[in-house]
């Protein structure tokens, strides 16, 4: 260290005194090479009459050498180098008279990276398979760990590696063999590679007759679940799908099929191997089903003399409440989003013959006709309010008064909200309309819209009816109402990403092939428990009517 401090006042007094520096040899044969110990080894040849060397340093992506140490012998082992990044090195000798020109490695030097992007699967006949990036290595090897000791399973110049039987490792790692300069290195450890604990299949319930619901043991340790299914014990299994949940809902073309399932479970870590197969049936849960309706307006004939339009979704008053009379009647309990949610969370029970009466829109006839009702009849209905729409008619009461399909104003809907007869969530704030411009209809993709595009929609939308709602009613909405009952799975993704637990859809068997919605309570609430389909409710036609038809198509 004196040294060096020497050696620059004495280059500093060369220099106020005017005298150049006089050059020395510069080091000659500058050689960069692996080392066993994973540090790059530096060398190069003495300068006669040099009294220490400078070692500089840079990367690819650097423009200029940077300093790294002054030395007093021609090597020097660099371990802060970083492996799989190519460096270049550079030496200079100095004295007391000066510096020599720079000696520069003539390639770029690298230690060996480990094998990337490891990947284990265990197959049906047990055979284990471990694939990876094939990168420069001559060579990998592939080591079993068990309690912290590494043991050589096989080698293979190929990026994979099949394995008949395997002992009880905790974990498998690779190594890559590299040879570069005349030196063969092995590079450090892949990421380590896991077999899983087995899942168990806790219960494969049938839901209704097209559809079975999978569930399997939660573990914090799996990502997802990869659900097999065949015909037979032994049959031949085909993956049918996965799922993040542990909880798999299969829907079949066929009705009242039986199948058998096996699991397998998968991490970032590993994967497992396949559970036991077990059959449709298994443990077979509690059912509860619920049958959802869906209105729009109610009228009188006094409306329509006042200009009110009776349009195609539309019923009568007195209609409405013949609905209401028969559910009463027929031991049928009204409730809500809420109680739902309730229940498939495992936080309350349901009435024997649950019931959800939904309306869309928040139209005038709303508050004028069917709130008194619910009321008189101590019935509860789900509002789906368009947010935009009570927004306007809010804000010009002429309007609101001779529209000829009027919306209710927003003291209108905390009055409602307020009575506990009416839950108010969204339909959209302002997606409840056709945009010819755009081509959108409603709460759904249009062709050509990514994704990201529509979550960027979806979610000022969400914000919007939310704030508006909260200024209102002082509650944010758990649910969305699809307009036009216009949606896509890509839809559904959005809008739960969202925020809303629940979404009210339309009369659409791709949803559910059963009429009514069937939930068993320890499934939880998942993106498949939260589509509702729903039965428009049609002027003429009783509910009774659809309710005891849509019991005798599911039964």
């Amino acid at each position: 260290m004196k040294s060096v401090r020497l050696l620059l006042l004495l280059s500093a007094l060369l220099l106020l005194s005017g005298c150049a520096p006089e050059e020395i040899d510069a080091p000659k044969e500058i050689t960069a090479v692996w080392g066993e110990d994973h540090a790059i080894h530096i060398s190069f040849s003495e300068s006669e009459n040099a009294e220490i060397y400078r070692l500089f340093r840079r990367d690819q992506e650097m423009q200029d050498f940077r300093f790294i140490a002054d030395l007093t012998e021609p090597t020097f082992v660099d371990q802060t180098a970083r492996a799989g990044v190519p460096y270049q090195y550079k030496v200079i000798a100095l004295n007391q008279k000066g510096n020599s020109q720079g000696a520069v490695t003539e390639y770029f030097c690298s230690l060996p990276l480990a094998p990337q992007s490891p990947a284990i699967a265990i197959h049906e006949n047990g055979v284990v398979s471990i694939t990876w990036e094939k990168d420069t290595a001559q060579l990998y090897h592939l080591y079993g760990i068990k309690d912290g000791e590494y043991t050589h399973i096989a080698q293979t110049a190929e990026n994979s590696i099949m394995l008949d039987q395997i002992q009880s490792f905790d974990a498998f790692v690779l190594s890559g063999i590299h040879t570069q300069y005349g030196i063969t290195l092995e590079s450090g450890y892949s990421q380590p590679l896991s077999i899983l604990p087995t899942p168990v299949i806790q219960a494969i319930s049938r839901l209704d007759k097209y559809t079975s619901v999978i569930e399997i043991n939660d573990n914090a340790q799996y990502d997802r679940y990869q659900i097999y299914r065949a015909n037979t014990r032994r049959g031949q299994y085909s993956l049918i799908g996965e799922s993040s949940d542990p909880v798999y809902y299969d829907v079949s073309e066929t009705a009242d099929a039986e199948y058998y399932y096996k699991i397998q479970a998968i991490s970032s870590r590993g994967v497992s191997g396949f559970s036991m197969p077990w059959r449709t049936g298994l443990h077979q849960k509690e059912v509860i089903g619920i049958p959802v309706f869906m209105y729009h307006d109610f009228v009188t004939q006094l409306d329509l003399d006042s200009g009110v339009l009776f349009d195609e979704y539309a019923i009568w008053k007195d209609e409405f409440e013949q609905d209401l009379i028969w559910l009463r009647d027929n031991g049928y309990t009204t409730i809500t989003s809420q109680e739902l949610i309730d229940y498939l969370n495992g936080n309350a029970s349901l009435p024997e013959k649950p019931i959800i009466l939904t309306i869309d829109g928040g139209k005038m006839g709303v508050y004028k006709n069917a709130y008194p009702l619910l009321k008189e009849h101590n019935m509860k209905a789900v509002l789906a309010v368009s947010g935009n729409s009570v927004e306007v008619t809010t804000a010009d009461p002429v309007k609101h008064l001779s529209s000829s399909a009027p919306y209710c104003r927003w003291d209108e809907i905390i009055e409602m909200a307020s009575s506990g007869c009416v839950e108010v969530i969204s339909q959209t704030y302002a997606l409840q309309i056709k945009n010819p411009l755009s081509g959108r209809k409603g709460a759904n993709l249009i062709a050509g819209e990514t994704m990201e595009d529509f979550l960027i929609l979806a979610k000022e939308d969400y914000y919007d009816i939310q704030n508006a709602l909260i200024r209102a009613t002082g509650k944010t909405a758990l649910a969305q109402s699809y307009p036009y009952s216009l949606r896509s799975a890509e839809s559904d993704i959005a809008w739960l990403k969202c925020g809303y637990q629940l979404l009210y859809c339309g009369d659409d068997s791709q949803i559910r092939s059963s009429q009514l919605n069937y939930f068993i309570q320890d499934a939880g609430l998942t993106p498949y428990s939260a589509l509702i389909r729903r039965l428009p409710r049609r002027t003429g036609t009783p509910l009774s009517e659809y309710l005891l038809a849509a019991i005798d198509h599911d039964s």
